[in-house]
């Protein structure tokens, strides 16, 4: 079962298991004070005299903000949360994608932009275009030197640095 899948069934589940719960801690605290209140002497347990409904789902994160904050800092506090990234902090993918983009930004820090990478047909040579020049493995750009040529990546170092970078 791959990370995606997994990925889907604990959202699959949070879903299906968090009205559920609310249902449940939303009545045993009703049951609490009605207990508490009607028959606290005599330890015998009442049933509810009218129907229990659940207490509705929080649709923002913001709604759960204590009313005792004012309207400016609720208003703060739901552009900060607007702007937190959505990713799952477990999945590979979402992880290697944004490696990519580090390297990348390294990269573009050095001033070198990986834009394509050729493979002949029944050749094992690989070409790199580095800032509109063609090299080959073992040739220097901008004081980098080109290691290795990947399928999709190219790693580079100047001596004291080691990166790789994703082509475009």
């Amino acid at each position: 079962m791959n990370q995606k899948t997994r990925d889907k069934i604990a959202w699959g589940l949070a879903i299906v298991l968090a009205p559920i719960l609310i249902y449940l801690v939303a009545t045993s605290m009703k049951g609490a004070r009605r207990a508490g209140t009607n028959s606290a002497s005599s330890g015998e347990a009442t049933e509810p005299s009218g129907p229990i409904v659940p207490l509705p789902l929080a649709t923002r994160h913001t709604s759960l903000v204590p009313p005792s904050i004012s309207p400016e800092m609720r208003s703060k506090q739901a552009k900060l949360a607007d702007a937190l990234p959505t990713c799952n902090p477990f999945s590979v993918a979402q992880r290697a994608a944004s490696d990519a983009g580090l390297h990348n930004a390294t990269a573009a820090l050095h001033g070198i932009k990986v834009t394509g990478i050729v493979t002949q047909r029944g050749s094992t040579q690989r070409l790199v275009i580095i800032n509109g020049k063609v090299l080959e493995q073992g040739e220097l750009i901008d004081g980098w030197a080109v290691v290795r040529i990947n399928r999709d990546d190219v790693v580079l170092d100047s001596g004291t640095k080691r990166m790789t970078v994703i082509a475009k």
